[in-house]
């Protein structure tokens, strides 16, 4: 379902630990869908943030993160 996102070149991207975006015909339901909806929030993440070597140091910069919005 979450597809890893691998570039067709070599690009600044290609190790920043994203996702694919599935493309949806939907707007209403479609764009919710957790296969279009989870990989573009994990993208929207900053890096070090997707990059955190642990759960509980993730969880501690994503609080920070989610906090200073």
């Amino acid at each position: 379902m979450l597809i890893p996102y691998e570039p067709a070149r070599s690009l600044r991207s290609s190790g920043s630990n994203l996702f694919t975006i599935a493309s949806s015909n939907l707007k209403t339901k479609g764009d919710r869908a957790f296969a279009v909806r989870a990989p573009k929030l994990w993208n929207d993440l900053p890096e070090d943030l997707r990059l955190a070597k642990s759960v509980s140091a993730f969880k501690s910069q994503f609080k920070t993160h989610f906090y200073s919005l």
